[in-house]
């Protein structure tokens, strides 16, 4: 069963990177909540789309809100 991971509120530099070590494949991390893409985990997270470790999309919260997510395609265990 997949596991959903919020770091919206974790102000750790290297949180992105140790939960997506902690991560399987199937589990998803949210990593920003608002109107654009930004914050503090949105670069751990594109470098990981870059290796095709995580597939990044977006789902609606509100009017003009999103949740942004990784989705783990290779878990670190």
């Amino acid at each position: 069963m997949s596991e959903a991971f919020d770091i919206t509120q974790n102000r750790n530099p290297n949180a992105f990177t140790d939960t997506l070590e902690a991560a399987k494949k199937g589990d998803v991390i949210v990593y920003h909540r608002g109107e654009f893409a930004s914050g503090i985990h949105k670069t751990p997270a594109l470098r990981a789309a870059g290796r095709k470790a995580v597939s990044l999309v977006q789902r609606r919260s509100g009017k003009r809100s999103f949740e942004y997510l990784a989705q783990v395609i290779r878990g670190g265990n």
